[in-house]
């Protein structure tokens, strides 16, 4: 249970931000929690009715399951609750959580970061840094996984909505915790989850064209420009002169108001911070130089995937920025593993690769350091694309299979409301150019199983997109299998 607020001190709070049309009802009673799911409303809830697809069947289900008051850019009259109507439910949301939960932001160095791939490898790089530093687990929200000094159940969204995401704020710093990093999506600042929220750090990884469809963005300058909003709202900005686009990401910041510094790292010159001297090492992982104000510095990760060396980069850049010394950063980078990225499994002379890699950046990053680090093995692809959305991809990374793979086998990978085959024969469009290397076999299992009993000698089988996700997204439901290491694992067993 939470401290109880009156409705009248919420109310407030919305009007000094001149977010109140009107209002109605006792605004003197106890709210003591706070929802925008009518599955999961509490008594003495405030009930918050918000979305495209809000029926007001919603708020009579939240009244019934206990709901105190709701807010609403509507009345409803039918409604006996007291109600707040506000110009902005979004906003509202936020300057509700905040006040709710007593401004736990304040509390709290958070660091923010955004990029088209990249942002949970990075955040967990950074979250094993604070741990070092401050000799305990710190918070961290990702889309794999979030700990605010316990395991907080996920939200199915990479930025969780407000009133989840000031909760965790409140549990991080009720548990005694200082720091916490999270990954900060375009659509977090396209639907204003993060709204008013100042970061301690913001980083930018990287862009590419993802996440463009109907239901996300409707071109990539929309996708661009919402996740530009990071460099607006932050006090210090650590950006990647490796990628494209990284002088609008650098002037982004430099214009903002609130920006007190900005950190740029890159492989050559563009960078305050120069990345230099990347070292293979025997077990699959990297050395690596950092030079910055004219002092050098070596670093090692556990973690493969040369690409990664980027991500640790900016862990450095933004760890360094908050005071944190080069001995705890050094500790936390090299004992980094995040199950599902970049994760390999050997048998024989077979290696298996298992990652998240899911989009056209991600993948043909992967496939480059794969290229670079395993010279002259061929390869075998297997993966699919979701379901309604990022339709891109399916072009994207087909394309790479054509060009890089001997053999693909096209299944399933959150097809959600529609059809698997159809899905992977458009993929299979994009790799017919390249020559008859594809099969399409639905069940994951049987793909990955023949794969790997059908492999040549010395091949890398790389099996992509869901990383360590143990369900398929059918039909609006996840519905668990075995994660792909295990299949991976099994099937190799077999050999």
């Amino acid at each position: 249970m939470y401290p109880a607020k009156k409705l009248s001190a919420l109310l407030n709070a919305l009007e000094i931000h001149g977010l109140v049309a009107e209002y109605h009802g006792d605004m003197d009673v106890d709210i003591t929690s706070l929802s925008h799911d009518s599955r999961k409303v509490e008594k003495g809830a405030l009930f918050a009715c918000k979305g495209i697809r809000f029926r007001y069947d919603f708020l009579n289900g939240a009244s019934q399951l206990g709901a105190a008051a709701y807010f609403s850019e509507t009345r409803y009259e039918e409604c006996p609750l007291p109600c707040i109507i506000v110009t902005n439910i979004r906003h509202a949301m936020v300057i509700i959580a905040r006040e709710f939960y007593g401004n736990p932001q304040d509390k709290l160095k958070i660091v923010g970061i955004t990029g088209t791939k990249g942002k949970t490898t990075t955040a967990f790089f950074i979250k094993n840094i604070f741990r070092d530093f401050a000799g305990c687990e710190q918070a961290y929200l990702t889309s794999i996984e979030m700990f605010t000094g316990k395991r907080e159940s996920e939200t199915g969204m990479t930025t969780p909505e407000p009133f989840d995401l000031y909760r965790y704020f409140y549990n991080a710093v009720n548990n005694g915790i200082k720091h916490l990093v999270m990954e900060v999506s375009s659509q977090a600042y396209n639907v204003d989850r993060v709204y008013g929220l100042t970061f301690d750090v913001g980083i930018f990884l990287n862009i590419g064209i993802d996440h463009i469809s109907p239901s996300e963005h409707k071109d990539f300058n929309e996708y661009f420009s919402c996740k530009l909003r990071l460099m607006d709202n932050c006090r210090h900005a650590v950006i990647n002169a490796n990628m494209d686009n990284w002088e609008e990401v650098y002037q982004r910041a430099k214009s903002s108001a609130v920006t007190e510094s900005i950190t740029v790292y890159a492989n050559d010159e563009k960078g305050n911070v120069r990345i230099s001297d990347i070292t293979p090492q025997p077990n699959g992982s990297f050395s690596f130089n950092v030079s910055q104000n004219g002092i050098e510095k070596e670093f090692k990760l556990k973690i493969p995937g040369r690409f990664n060396v980027e991500n640790a980069a900016a862990a450095i850049c933004a760890c360094r920025r908050l005071g944190i010394s080069d001995s705890f950063i050094a500790s936390g980078l090299k004992n980094t593993t995040v199950e599902g990225r970049m994760q390999v499994i050997q048998k024989g002379s077979l290696t298996a690769i298992v990652d998240y890699a899911h989009n056209f950046l991600s993948m043909s990053k992967l496939l480059e350091s794969v290229v670079a680090d395993f010279p002259n093995r061929p390869i075998t692809m297997i993966f699919g694309c979701s379901g309604g959305k990022a339709y891109m991809r399916r072009k994207d990374i087909g394309t790479l299979a054509g060009q890089y793979a001997y053999r693909v086998f096209l299944t399933r990978s959150d097809p959600n409301f529609e059809d698997v085959n159809s899905i992977c024969e458009e993929i299979a469009s994009f790799i017919k150019p390249f020559g008859d290397k594809y099969e399409i076999i639905i069940d994951r299992e049987k793909a990955i199983h023949k794969a790997v009993t059908t492999a040549r000698e010395n091949e890398i089988i790389m099996v992509t997109g869901k990383g360590d996700e143990a369900f398929d997204g059918i039909c609006g439901v996840d519905v668990p299998r075995k994660c792909d290491a295990q299949m991976v694992s099994e099937a190799l067993e077999l050999i």
